[in-house]
């Protein structure tokens, strides 16, 4: 999810951040269009926000070996704006 709106260079562009939460427009039009498909989105960039980023990845790696997976919880339909 945060990775394919980081790829893109225009969103990141002025940031200063690597991560979606920790810009001061979040949560932005974008990810609250993704987040409508994404119910655990904001939750979790909450979590990030409070653990940090490399505790959020290993909490997420623990996750998926319980065979967690966001493809599994997303809804439709949903758009990400543009812009």
């Amino acid at each position: 999810m945060w990775s394919s709106l980081l790829r893109d260079p225009e969103v990141r562009t002025g940031t200063g951040v690597d991560v979606c939460p920790f810009c001061g427009e979040y949560p932005c039009d974008r990810i609250l269009g993704l987040a409508k498909g994404y119910v655990s989105l904001l939750a979790d960039a909450e979590r990030m926000k409070a653990v940090g980023v490399e505790a959020w990845i290993a909490e997420q790696e623990e996750r998926r070996k319980t065979g967690f997976a966001y493809v599994d919880i997303r809804c439709h339909p949903y758009d990400v704006p543009d812009k």
